[in-house]
């Protein structure tokens, strides 16, 4: 698995990834949801539904296919 810098490269699809994020000083690692739209792309997890996780992401992976259920 590589992890990739979300300041490097984002995902070319919208789906759902394995993502370290920030929350409360701590890293973190979670499943999220990635949705682009053009040039517009946010990051939401099952936890925070409601939540925009943009700006708490720090770095993606792929997640292995038989575990994006």
């Amino acid at each position: 698995m590589e992890w990739i810098s979300i300041y490097d490269k984002l995902p070319e699809k919208s789906g759902r990834y394995l993502v370290t994020f920030t929350w409360a000083g701590l890293r973190l690692v979670e499943i999220m949801n990635f949705h682009i739209n053009g040039h517009v792309f946010t990051w939401h997890c099952d936890n925070f539904k409601h939540r925009d996780m943009t700006c708490n992401v720090i770095a993606w992976a792929e997640i292995i296919p038989y575990l994006n259920n």
